[in-house]
């Protein structure tokens, strides 16, 4: 049988006292062969006093067992480090050092497998996850990480692209142009996206811009295999369109470009101070010395027995789009109604109410009794043919004409015509132009509407500053309209 001393207690009697007392140095026993004998290695030079505990064999293999327990248990949790890969180490060491009865009783021994395991595991993914490099701005190259083991690398550098994108612009409506890019020796694959110019990176869009601006293109070529990726932007230009409108056609040229920016040519000639209907689908600024008139409504003056129709004066520094106008020229010649202008999403001619009465602009040229323009129309007289006065608006009749871009009057065949009940087909054949400054006052003579061109001239007959028809030249003092002017009679 095999023993083991737990502890031994050596004491010592002191002579000078006479009492024991612990020994503080090791007494040494060496066992005999079959382990029963035990023989003490050097004699000490005092009594001693020997407690010896006995353990069973089955006890020591446990007690044997319980350290390498132990160990196992100190792992804990497995790290890539060179401390836990220590502790499975000498936990391995341990265990193999045991007897085969004594390994049967490590209870935890799949913890030291376990471990065993997923230290491997760590240990491979670490090299064959490779090593992270970091290009430095100076092109040196740094390790992103620092690996917890040796390395050794080999870099093979992948060239840099020179690259440079072309694109030519084009104009607004026509085919886009497609960029090319030269430089790309690696043949990637290459993108191209778009901006607004100046607009930030985030913006860039695969989309191919339409409207007219400035943009910038950008080419992004992916990396290959023996070159890194690359970039390159250029600035164009989508040119605004540049319409051309004539006058006496429709407007069919301009209707592409709704809703966007372009150049429009409109040249119309006209007579100074002679009015005539405009109706116009982009916001026009009107020069110095130009007069343009909205439509108020239509009134009847009972002592002269005529009916007029009042336009006020427009005092914006812009046209509204589509919208009828009375303009009065300063001067008699070409007038450009031409420049940049943003075209209304809706191209079409607009209307003013005024009760039953309509100002209707037109963008196509219109015939009496055809389609809408028919019953009780006016058109805007442009010329004197004997019976009637340029500047009047002249009851439609057939073969009577409105060309584009001009306006008209019509009645709604309301159950009444006025306060005077006058049934609708009583209207007038003439219904002459007043002309209100912006106070709403009489400025300019009375004239009548033909639809045949759409002009307008006061005429030589003496009006009352209220607009009343005189038979001749006033001899009274006061001011009356002649030849669309006002005159001082003193």
């Amino acid at each position: 049988m095999k023993h083991r001393f737990l502890y031994i207690m050596a004491l010592l009697l002191t002579v000078a006292t006479g009492a024991w007392a612990q020994d503080p140095d090791p007494i040494d026993l060496t066992p005999s062969a079959d382990g029963t004998v035990w023989t003490l290695s050097t004699m000490p030079e005092y009594d001693v006093e020997l407690e010896v505990t006995y353990y069973t064999d089955a006890e020591l293999d446990q007690m044997a067992a319980d350290e390498v327990i132990a160990k196992i248990t100190a792992i804990g949790t497995v790290t890539y480090t060179p401390e836990s890969k220590a502790l499975i180490d000498a936990a391995r060491t341990a265990y193999d050092a045991l007897t085969a009865a004594q390994q049967a009783l490590v209870a935890n021994y799949s913890t030291l497998t376990d471990a065993e395991t997923t230290y491997a595991t760590a240990e491979e993914t670490a090299y064959t996850e490779g090593v992270e490099l970091t290009k430095n701005p100076d092109g040196t190259w740094s390790l992103a990480a620092t690996p917890g083991f040796d390395v050794e690398l080999e870099v093979e550098y992948k060239a840099d692209l020179t690259l440079t994108v072309n694109i030519e612009g084009w104009t607004f409506g026509a085919t886009a142009n497609t960029p090319t890019v030269s430089g790309n020796e690696g043949s990637g694959a290459v993108t191209f996206e778009y901006k607004k110019k100046g607009a930030a990176d985030d913006s860039y869009s695969t989309d191919v811009p339409t409207d007219a601006g400035e943009y910038t293109v950008r080419a992004t070529v992916v990396e290959t295999d023996d070159y890194v990726d690359g970039t390159a932007t250029a600035d164009f230009t989508i040119a605004k369109a540049a319409v051309t409108l004539t006058d006496g056609n429709d407007i069919s040229a301009l209707l592409p470009y709704a809703g966007k920016t372009c150049d429009v040519t409109f040249v119309r000639s006209f007579a100074a101070s002679r009015p005539s209907t405009v109706c116009l689908p982009f916001a026009y600024a009107p020069k110095s010395g130009e007069k343009f008139y909205t439509f108020v409504g239509i009134t009847w003056n009972q002592i002269a027995n005529e009916y007029y129709a009042d336009m006020i004066e427009y005092t914006g520094t812009t046209l509204t789009a589509n919208t009828p106008y009375l303009y009065l020229p300063s001067s008699t010649g070409d007038v450009d109604f031409g420049g940049t202008y943003t075209i209304p999403a809706t191209i079409e001619a607009g209307t003013t109410t005024s009760g039953e009465w309509k100002f209707i602009g037109t963008y196509t040229g219109l015939t009496y009794g055809t389609g809408s323009f028919s019953g009780n129309v006016y058109g805007f007289a442009a010329e004197d043919n004997g019976t009637v006065e340029r500047g009047q608006f002249i009851k439609g009749t057939t073969g009577a004409t409105v060309p584009p871009m001009r306006c008209y009057l019509t009645y709604n065949n309301g159950e009444q015509f006025n306060a005077k009940t006058r049934a609708a087909t009583e209207l007038p054949s003439i219904i002459r132009v007043r002309l209100l400054d912006s106070n709403g006052n009489v400025t300019t003579g009375i004239g009548t509407l033909n639809t045949r061109t759409g002009e307008f001239s006061a005429d030589d007959s003496w009006y009352t500053i209220g607009g009343q028809k005189l038979p001749e030249k006033p001899v009274k003092k006061g001011v009356y309209i002649n030849n669309g002017t006002k005159v001082l009679i003193k």
